[in-house]
């Protein structure tokens, strides 16, 4: 889910096309920094992660509710928002969700459910955003901070049409006068993409139309020579001859004194209203967002469900979700639009449900089948700690959810037992052994859990002898893909034993 979310945002700076201010002397330089822009979002999906997570947690329907049926929804979130985006008013909002009239539920549910349809559904819905702030320092001492932002433009759940927006600043230190180089510009990439907006899940499809466009580019030498000029017009013209932005019109009949722009606009630059990228004087469709190929009109959508032609055509799955979201006004009244709804979870968007279960929580342990590496040191503990010194050893792990806390797997490897020089006046020659173990783990939050095994040795030592080994203890995880277990691991064979308590790192194999 949040994967998307990081894509769809990179994908705008990597495609984003606009004009270059080519007329400055440091466009070369600044060039520079937006190729730079694309390698220096690596660490904005935790950002993303806890954005996400805050928007979501908004939208929770926390109440104790009784009596009410889930239907074919997950939660009372989804189900909430759901009955939100397909019903005219309160009350059908309330027949939805509860089944019963406003008259027939009981005084303080009905003002919880007034409550969460006044200040989490209907006065919040323009504001829910994706929002997240960077700052780095960068090529020719220069620093950027990035602000990265997802409004909702249009919600026709459980689809969205997202509205991207990245606002960039870079200030640099300008050790000369030397044009060549930027002391300051401020620019901003747009793009638009579909996805999904839910209690649940928030994704975001390939970005449509990304644009680049320069808001001020500055460059070193490029400040003092416009104070100098100012200060020159001061001296030399009265108030009334002032033409701060240089676009002959002069700052007492300027609209905006500190912009260039024609008189058309009375001194203001030409505007964009739709934020398309063309202004309007080239854009056919002036208010509403296009694309460069149409001329600024967006691209055909000949059944009216949001989707573009070229993305649905021949698509049986995409005309079912299209008739389902027509139909929204009315999806309460009728059964046969339920029953839809139901298939509609259960195939295009159940998946990506399950995938954000798996993918979202229990980081470590976040898909359903997960290998990890690891390795392993000990000191031996127990009646042959006087033969045998340090334990060392690797494994290969695999686990298996069986559910959000609870899962089970198997790991394989290479366990030494080392010799050493002992009282005795002779020197062991330590143990090695190859374990085969069953493993079963329980995460008692995202970061601890504990984790037992039970399996047998095979010795790899010549005339060994092989036995049954377990382990057992409690693990952490500091990072998304690093488990730190600690814990006591035991070979028993015949009237022996071989213990030492050990520390193990794993690093998980799985994809992130």
């Amino acid at each position: 889910m949040v994967e998307t979310i990081h894509d769809a945002f990179r994908d705008v700076i990597k495609n984003a096309k606009g004009p270059k201010e080519s007329n400055k002397p440091c466009a070369a330089h600044l060039n520079e920094i937006l190729a730079n822009d694309k390698s220096t979002l690596h660490p904005l999906r935790t950002n993303l992660l806890i954005a996400v997570k805050g928007v979501q947690n908004s939208l929770i329907f926390d109440s104790e509710v009784s009596g009410i049926e889930l239907g074919p929804f997950k939660d009372y979130t989804d189900k909430a928002i759901f009955a939100f985006h397909n019903t005219p008013n309160f009350d059908a909002f309330v027949q939805y969700f509860t089944g019963k009239s406003v008259s027939q539920i009981e005084y303080s549910t009905k003002n919880e459910l007034k409550d969460y349809y006044n200040n989490y559904l209907t006065n919040n819905e323009v504001d829910w955003f994706v929002e997240s702030k960077q700052e780095y320092t960068s090529d020719y001492l220069c620093k950027r901070s990035y602000h990265f932002e997802a409004n909702i433009k249009e919600w026709n759940y459980p689809k969205a049409l997202w509205d991207i927006k990245i606002s960039t600043k870079v200030s640099c230190d300008c050790i000369s006068d030397n044009p060549r180089f930027v002391d300051d510009a401020k620019y901003e990439y747009r793009a638009t993409a579909e996805g999904s907006f839910t209690g649940k899940v928030m994704t975001m499809d390939k970005p449509e139309n990304p644009t680049l466009k320069i808001l001020s580019l500055n460059c070193c030498s490029q400040k003092k020579d416009e104070e100098d000029s100012r200060l020159q017009q001061d001296i030399s013209s009265t108030s009334n001859e002032i033409d701060t932005d240089g676009d002959g019109i002069y700052d007492k009949d300027d609209d905006c004194p500190d912009y260039p722009g024609p008189p058309k606009w009375k001194g203001c630059p030409e505007p964009d209203t739709d934020g398309d990228g063309l202004l309007d004087s080239d854009d056919d469709c002036p208010k509403v967002p296009g694309i460069p190929e149409l001329r600024g009109c967006p691209q055909p959508d000949a059944d009216g469900d949001g989707i573009p032609d070229h993305m649905e055509e021949g698509t049986k799955s995409t005309e079912k979700s299209s008739h389902f979201i027509k139909d929204t006004r009315n999806i309460f009244l009728d059964p046969k639009a339920v029953n839809e709804y139901k298939e509609y979870v259960n195939t295009e968007w159940g998946e990506s449900k399950e995938e954000e279960d798996n993918n979202t929580e229990g980081g470590f342990f976040r898909e359903a089948g997960s290998f990890a590496y690891g390795v392993y040191l000990g000191n031996n503990v127990g009646k042959e700690k006087d033969f045998y010194g340090l334990t060392y050893g690797t494994e290969v792990a695999y686990y298996h959810k069986l559910s959000d806390d609870f899962l089970i797997g198997a790991t394989a490897g290479y366990t030494r037992f080392t010799g050493k020089e002992t009282d005795f006046g002779f020197e062991t020659e330590g143990e090695s052994y190859i374990p085969l173990t069953a493993i079963a783990a329980y995460e008692f939050s995202n970061a601890f859990g504990a984790e037992a095994g039970l399996g047998y040795a095979i010795s790899a030592t010549e005339g060994g002898e092989g036995g049954l080994t377990y382990s057992l203890g409690p693990f952490w995880r500091p990072l998304e893909a690093i488990v730190l277990f600690v814990g006591y691991r035991s070979i028993a064979f015949g009237e022996g034993s071989l213990g030492a308590f050990i520390l193990s790192g794993r690093v998980s194999l799985s994809k992130k």
